[in-house]
């Protein structure tokens, strides 16, 4: 407990979740209780600015999006089937689609139907796999 306690003691600015863990740690076990007194806060984080979901050669635009969801792959994903599915926030599979890939390949989804909200786009071949979180807004 020495060291949680050491810990705890920081400023959370440097020690960020660690800090924020051993105070629950402090507070809970010890009844101790923490605050940074002579630290400034951390600088606050910068919202995310909409922008297409681009990981390993996947683009998922636009984000959030409203009638459209345009899904394009690079040659890394090329020669093999390609499976897209996308599931809502409940777990439930909304859409899916099987493709033989050679080269890049390009996939338009039409979402004007489905509701507004949080989504899951899961695409996978043979070799790699990949999911990203997708806002629809109407």
């Amino acid at each position: 407990m020495k060291n949680v306690n050491t810990i705890a003691q920081a400023c959370y600015k440097d020690g960020g979740r660690s800090v924020y863990m051993a105070r629950n740690v402090s507070l809970t076990q010890l009844n101790l209780y923490y605050i940074d007194e002579n630290c400034t806060p951390p600088p606050p984080v910068a919202p995310r600015e909409p922008s297409a979901a681009k990981i390993s050669g996947i683009s998922i635009t636009p984000n959030p999006a409203n009638d459209q969801l345009a899904i394009k792959m690079d040659k890394s994903w090329s020669n093999g089937n390609v499976t897209i599915r996308m599931i809502d926030a409940q777990g439930k599979a909304v859409f899916r689609k099987e493709s033989q890939m050679k080269g890049e390949f390009s996939e338009t989804i039409n979402i004007s139907s489905l509701p507004s909200g949080l989504y899951f786009v899961h695409v996978s071949n043979e070799k790699q796999s990949k999911i990203e979180k997708i806002v629809i807004r109407h």
